[in-house]
Order: structure tokens, then C-alpha cells, then sequence
């Protein structure tokens, strides 16, 4: 009962004082949870732990953890403590020190649980973070159960509904371009009504005098608005933006035009003049394709994603190195089949011993590298979904791999 008439007492005392002067045993014993225990067990023991800001840090989780509540931040806090050495149960309250407010308080059970003061009518738990409300010209978060906790935002120009007041915007203060036309913009930056239709697009402010895309149409091609704009059609190529924000699509040179022929891959790749060789591992199979001789792999338009194949009509330098030649050797240079190719003199490819070169030095699983032929077939070591490396190397003047687990 003595303990009962003090917890009255401090509850009167902290709600008439406004908190002045108010020690963390008081915020404790004013909790009706602590009150109760304290009516229960009357010889319970009462403790008080300090933690500045910087301890709180350290030790967040935990506190988290105790109050249940995953959303604390770090602040300086009173741990009281509450024990009852005959029954070995406690209660715990957790006071945010900053803002004076208890911040949870529970008490065990006998079966071992927790039973939390912040609880509905109903006996369900309060939702931590539930609603941001206004509290002093700031914005606070506050639980389910109505109960204020620790700051969301801090307000510049006040709270209104939860939410910061800014500083007010001047409308029609500025123009300026919204999609492909003029609109008035308020001096925060929000758009608002349409100022002037442009028929061309808009650019800096003000519509576009004409189209940008004559230019475009002349070379045969035609415009896309680049904003809305997925990739040109089949046939076509992206080639340039206009001043407007307009995509120049321009016709590609058809693979027939330059005097080559398509190749496809697939079943019937012999059919389309495809040259192909197939090798399986572990985890792929790979498919090389090679246009026919005196032919070379060209950027040029084939329908369905074919790969054209044009003539080589010029000679390569002997001097320069292709990554996939364009060009024929001169009379009595042979073009190599490694890496970065060039033309040799064929009495030196004669005498060239390997059948099979490779670029990280042969066998090396700590190096990524390819291994050639002189026949033109290549393989480039690879790893693979399941962990394991697939090493390529040369082997008896041809190319054969491992697998490394």
C-alpha cells in the first residue's frame, strides 16, 4: 500500500510539474505496469542504469530487442530495473531521456513471457511507427495505440497533417519544356498548365522553328520522338538525335546490296553457306560460325538477325593487326588464325611448328585465356553456373579443355 500511495503520488506530481525535475524512478513508478509489480512482489529491489547517446549506439540491438520495437534509434537512455529476489521475476522500463517519455516497459510472467504496458483494450500489441502526426511544429512518429515516439522530421516551416510545411510557391513563376511542349513551372519546380503547343518539340523553353528531321527524311530515314521512343524498325539503325530530342533512323545497306550473302545458325547452317563446327563440355555447346573464303563477317542489314557475309575486295596491310579482316592477304602473305590477325609472309607461316597457340601461356586456371588453331577455330576458357571452371588449352596441335572443380 505504501508503495501504491507513492506511485499516485509521483504520477501527480509529473503531470502537474510538466516533467521538471523528475528523476528516471519516477517515470518508473508512475508506469501502471511498475505499480502493479510493485503491489505483487513489495520488497522488489529497484535499479537504475545510465547509457549516454554514445553507449546506446553500441548497444542498440539490444535495446531494440528488449522493447520490441526495431525502429529505435540511439539516444540517451535509463534502464530501470525492477527485481523480486523471491520469485527471481523483473520488470524493466526503458526511458528515452532526450524527450522524457518512457520508450517501453514490460514485466515477466511465470510462464516466462513478457507482458508489455503498451498494450491495445484487446490485448494486442501496439504497432511500433504507426502514424506521423505534428507535435510542436515537427513531425513525430506515434504507435497504434496512440503513444508518441521519437522524432520522424524535423520542420523547417512547421507541420501540417503529418507532414512539413514548405516554404510557399509562386505560381506561373518560370517556363519551360515538359515532354515535346512549353509549360508554366511554379517557383518550387512543379509543373502545371500547358503554355504553347510545338509542333516540332520543345527545346530551352520554347518550341522548336521546324522540323530537325528533313535532314533525316532526305537521306531516306524517318524520326522517332525520343522520349517515347523504343529502337528503330527492322532495316533500320539508330544514327542520330536531332536538336529537337527526335531519333534519325537511317536504312542500313542490305547484306545483297554490298555483294555478300546471308548465313543463319542452326539445323540447315550448311544449306545457308554457314561453316560450322560444334563442341560439347560439361555445361554448353558451342557453335562456331565462319563465313565461306574471301568472305568476312560484316555490319551490314540481314533479315530475321542473320549474319552477312561480305566480300573482301581490298588487300590488308601487312603491317596492321584485324580483329576480323575485311581485307585479303597480298600475293605471298597468308592471314594468321590467333588472337589479333595479320598478314604473314607465307614462307613464315610454313615454318611456324605450333598448330595451336594460346594467350595465357597454355595450361593456367588463374588466367582467363583463349586457345587458337590454324585452322580458325578458337576456344576461350569459361566458368560455369555451378562453380566449376572449364580450362581451355592445346593438346597434340589441337584444342581440348578440363574441367576444374
Amino acid at each position: 500500500m505504501r508503495k501504491l500511495i507513492t506511485f499516485i503520488a509521483v504520477t501527480l506530481i509529473i503531470l502537474s510539474s510538466g516533467c521538471v525535475n523528475v528523476s528516471p524512478e519516477d517515470f518508473a513508478m508512475a508506469n501502471p505496469l511498475i505499480s502493479r509489480f510493485l503491489e505483487e512482489h513489495p520488497n522488489a529491489r529497484i535499479s537504475v542504469t545510465h547509457f549516454s547517446r554514445n553507449q546506446a549506439e553500441g548497444m542498440l540491438d539490444i535495446i531494440k530487442k528488449d522493447c520490441d520495437n526495431p525502429y529505435l534509434e540511439a539516444k540517451e537512455y535509463y534502464r530501470i530495473t525492477v527485481t523480486d529476489n523471491e520469485t527471481g521475476l523483473k520488470a524493466v522500463v526503458w526511458i528515452d531521456w532526450e524527450n522524457r517519455i518512457v520508450e517501453c516497459a514490460y514485466k515477466e510472467t511465470l510462464t516466462g513471457a513478457r507482458e508489455y504496458s503498451n498494450k491495445t483494450v484487446d490485448g494486442t500489441r501496439c504497432i511500433p511507427h504507426y502514424i506521423a502526426k505534428c507535435h510542436d511544429n515537427h513531425v513525430y512518429w506515434f504507435d497504434s495505440c496512440g503513444n508518441r515516439q521519437e522524432k520522424k522530421e524535423y520542420c523547417k516551416h512547421g507541420c501540417a497533417e503529418g507532414k512539413c510545411i514548405g516554404p510557399e510557391c509562386k505560381s506561373h513563376a518560370k517556363i519551360g519544356c515538359y515532354g515535346r511542349h512549353v509549360y508554366w513551372f511554379d517557383s518550387c519546380g512543379h509543373v502545371q498548365e500547358k503554355k504553347e503547343y510545338c509542333e516540332y518539340g520543345c527545346k530551352d523553353g520554347r518550341c522548336i522553328e521546324g522540323s530537325d528531321c528533313k535532314e533525316c527524311v532526305k537521306s531516306g530515314g524517318y524520326c522517332l520522338d525520343k522520349t517515347t521512343a523504343v529502337s528503330c524498325k527492322e532495316g533500320y539503325y539508330h544514327a542520330y538525335t536531332t536538336p529537337g530530342n527526335e531519333v534519325c533512323c537511317l536504312p542500313r545497306k542490305t547484306c545483297e546490296e554490298i555483294g555478300g550473302y546471308c548465313i543463319y545458325p542452326g539445323e540447315n547452317a550448311s544449306i545457308t553457306g554457314m561453316i560450322t563446327d560444334t563442341a560439347h563440355d560439361s555445361s554448353e555447346e558451342n557453335v562456331y560460325s565462319e563465313c565461306k573464303e574471301g568472305y568476312y563477317r560484316a555490319d551490314y542489314y540481314c533479315p530475321d538477325n542473320g549474319i552477312c557475309c561480305a566480300p573482301k575486295k581490298k588487300y590488308c596491310d601487312p603491317e596492321k593487326e584485324y580483329e576480323e579482316p575485311e581485307c585479303i592477304c597480298p600475293e605471298g602473305y597468308v592471314m594468321t588464325a590467333y588472337n589479333k590477325r595479320v598478314c604473314e609472309k607465307a614462307s613464315e607461316a610454313e615454318n611456324e611448328s605450333e598448330e595451336c597457340k594460346e594467350t595465357d601461356g597454355g595450361y593456367n586456371i588463374y588466367e582467363k585465356g583463349t586457345a587458337y588453331t590454324s585452322d580458325g577455330r578458337s576456344l576461350t576458357d569459361h566458368c560455369n553456373p555451378d562453380g566449376t571452371l572449364t580450362e581451355k588449352f592445346c593438346k597434340d596441335g589441337g584444342i581440348t579443355w578440363e574441367v576444374i572443380r
